[in-house]
């Protein structure tokens, strides 16, 4: 039986534009399901901002991402307008299916979910609040490991759904240069990736790390002070070198030219996109067991999964032993955008009515 191609609504975070200017884990996500979706042949609606740009049917709620509102606004408020235009556009282009990528702020939705299912990616934590209304809702959600199902492993999963990486743009590189590689956010209170971790370990084994990301932004005061106290005088060693926040074209080179990439998280991050960026590229990475970690990286093949700074200096000592091309192939098979487009789409073709 041929299936009918389907009317997909997208529903974006509205913080930033898609695909983002610099980094964006999640709106890069987003980018590369739309693009995966429209080229074969559904019809898709991206509910974003003015700013973005896709080959899907873009519906411009607000003209720039909320993240452009002065800190004071009240983004509830526009939440709220941008689920009502989302409900009355969802009728009007008479879409088969919602799959919301905002998460709780888009549940007034459930209004019309019995005319229109609709699907919810979990891309960050949930907390009890969050959980509870899930559950009271039955709402369908995607797990992007199975790891973030552990704190509430009773809400109704319908699939884990890994992110996936486009392999034509961080493309595979047979050779590397000497240096370690760290990308992720300066910080060291929430959701803390590990940067002190990380140049501790090139300090240990003598080894440069280039470091990349964004510094915490002086309105998360916790996160700001820290980077001033701890983070900004380690950066200044002479085994580091920062580069700041880096766009997808200076990051892919990164990539492609460390010998490795260190991966020491301090949290139960749900993916990081970092891990399969590098992956892709046949760098292989050196992470702490946390989070997804061991369902990304398979131990002594497409890297090393360790538990502190010391074991991870060691594999740095170790990291020639890992085949690149293996890496690279691994990836490929497991982590593409064209498997995750492929695990979406036969999730919504089993939410919606059977048709030829």
């Amino acid at each position: 039986m041929k299936k009918r191609k389907l009317r997909i609504g997208q529903i974006s975070p509205l913080n930033i534009a898609i695909p983002p200017p610099k980094y964006g884990g999640t709106e890069r996500v987003i980018y590369n399901l739309c693009e995966g979706l429209t080229k074969r042949g559904h019809e898709v609606v991206l509910f974003g901002t003015g700013a973005d740009k896709t080959s899907a049917k873009l519906y411009p709620i607000f003209p720039k991402g909320l993240w452009s509102l002065p800190q004071e606004s009240e983004k509830t408020s526009y939440y709220t307008y941008a689920m009502s235009k989302i409900a009355r556009a969802a009728r009007k282009y008479q879409l088969d299916v919602l799959h919301d990528h905002l998460g709780p702020l888009a549940l007034s939705l459930y209004g019309m979910a019995d005319r229109i299912p609709i699907v919810h990616t979990l891309h960050v934590p949930t907390n009890n609040d969050r959980a509870a209304i899930y559950k009271l809702l039955g709402a369908r959600l995607v797990s992007i490991s199975n790891n973030q199902r552990k704190p509430y492993p009773r809400l109704d999963y319908i699939a884990t759904v890994y992110n996936g990486v486009d392999t034509d743009i961080y493309a595979f590189h047979a050779l590397s240069k000497e240096y370690m590689l760290f990308v992720g956010e300066m910080s060291t209170v929430k959701r803390n990736k590990g940067i002190l971790e990380a140049i501790a370990v090139a300090e240990k084994t003598e080894k440069h790390l280039i470091v990349a990301g964004k510094v915490p932004s002086p309105n998360q005061k916790e996160d700001y002070a820290a980077f001033r106290e701890r983070v900004a005088p380690a950066l200044k060693k002479k085994c580091v070198t920062y580069v700041g926040e880096v766009n997808e074209k200076q990051l892919v080179p990164l990539y492609q030219n460390a010998k490795a990439v260190l991966f020491p998280i301090q949290w139960e991050e749900p993916f990081g996109l970092v891990m399969i960026e590098a992956m892709a590229c046949g760098t292989p990475v050196i992470a702490f067991q946390r989070g997804s970690v061991p369902e990304v990286i398979v131990d002594g093949k497409t890297g090393y999964i360790v538990s502190t700074a010391n074991e991870m200096a060691r594999a740095v000592s170790r990291i020639d032993q890992i085949d690149r091309g293996m890496v690279r192939k691994y990836t490929e098979d497991n982590f593409s955008k064209e498997r995750m487009v492929d695990e979406y789409e036969k999730l919504y073709y089993e939410l919606c009515p059977k048709q030829e």
